[in-house]
């Protein structure tokens, strides 16, 4: 009721103010409560450290212990509601780089900044090829300049792709081998301008290719082995080695060797007549070069051992050496020390005997004395 009896109708935004104001209200009560039994079982966890005679906590600031208790407090009690950061990562909007964009805009946020003094790291002072933008443009200039270079030097059909590449050598070496003429120029230069990946080869098919031409103790000569038969044949055609490379399985061409392949793959009668030879003479220098290998590993690794066991040995000697001396010098100490002991017990009785000397009225005393003992250690039996 209001000053005129009439009824005053709240909003609902005052209700729930109330009900807040109760609730806080209310809160302390609990929390007076819940510091009451946490303060108990503070005190019973310091009096059992007590009794087993472990000192406490060193006491701290009154002022910085309120400020952590309250802080702990906001903190449990926030974590019973949502957090803004948490609502505001959960809103899909955050993850637009328009808007994120904005953001940086409008807070002048650095997005190169770094907490390294600038003398130690300056992202602000680094060359433009340092960064990702800059790569992809000049590798998008790259590509763009191979293309145009392509178009200019090849033929009006450009080899882009693998595929067809092998697909233009396969129907050029067909036609050749019908035709019984060798593959010219008018295929390999196109070929090794437009080829952009390196060519590999099986070398299972390169002795396909050369198992009919060869007589069969050859292939005796290598025990089934493909690789080697490979390199044999590549040192045969004396390829640079710069041109390939051996893989586990494959024959890798570099990009542009392609006429390499093709003479591999298509070989003649007259490079093929001082093939058997020339394969022999490098399976023997491989041998050789081998076995010439493995006896200087093993006559340097003889010498290591023998060096090694020599040394061992020669420790072993003067060990034993100096164990000798040792145990001599030992013998020598103890008995020295035996005589100096001696020599210290005679000198001392010397001393006692002039102290007495012309003195019989003391002698007597002193006897008196020592006969009154019932026992005396060996060191005084002598004054008897």
């Amino acid at each position: 009721m209001n000053a005129l009896g009439l009824a005053a109708y709240g909003s609902s935004d005052d209700e729930e103010e109330d009900t807040q104001q109760s609730e806080t209200k209310a809160a302390p009560l609990v929390d007076a409560v819940s510091e009451e039994d946490d303060e108990d079982e503070e005190d019973e966890l310091e009096a059992a450290l007590l009794r087993a005679g472990i000192p406490g906590e060193p006491p701290g600031r009154p002022d910085a212990d309120a400020r952590i208790r309250k802080y702990l407090a906001q903190s449990d009690a926030r974590g019973n509601g949502t957090s803004f950061q948490q609502s505001l990562r959960a809103k899909r909007d955050v993850g637009n780089p328009y808007i994120l964009e904005k953001v940086v805009a409008h807070f002048g946020i650095d997005e190169l900044h770094s907490n390294f003094h600038p003398r130690v790291f300056d992202p602000h002072a680094l060359p433009l090829h340092e960064f990702s933008d800059a790569l992809t443009l000049a590798q998008k200039r790259k590509a763009d300049a191979r293309e145009r270079r392509q178009l200019q030097q090849g033929p009006t059909r450009q080899l882009h792709t693998e595929a067809d590449l092998a697909l233009a050598v396969g129907l050029k070496l067909g036609a050749a081998r019908l035709s019984g003429q060798q593959l010219g120029r008018e295929l390999l230069e196109p070929a090794r301008c437009s080829a952009a990946v390196p060519t590999r080869i099986l070398y299972a098919e390169v002795v396909d290719v050369y198992k009919p031409m060869l007589p069969p103790e050859i292939f005796a000569r290598f025990e089934s082995n493909e690789k080697l038969f490979t390199q044999a044949i590549l040192h045969a055609y004396a390829f640079p080695s710069a041109a390939y490379r051996l893989g586990d399985t494959r024959l890798f061409f570099r990009t542009g060797k392609i006429d390499l392949l093709d003479k591999l793959l298509t070989p003649s009668q007259a490079s093929t007549e001082q093939l058997p030879a020339q394969i022999v003479h490098y399976v023997a220098k491989k041998r050789w070069i081998s076995a010439t290998a493995t006896v200087v590993a093993l006559n340097v690794f003889k010498r290591v051992y023998f060096a090694c066991k020599y040394n061992r040995k020669a420790t072993t000697i003067q060990c034993m050496v100096r164990q000798h001396l040792a145990r001599k010098r030992l013998r020598k100490l103890r008995v020295l020390h035996r005589v100096s002991k001696i020599w210290a017990r005679m000198a001392h009785q010397a001393q006692i005997m002039h102290a007495y000397h012309d003195l019989p009225d003391h002698k007597m005393v002193l006897l008196d004395k020592l006969l009154k003992k019932n026992y005396l250690p060996p060191p005084q039996r002598w004054l008897l």
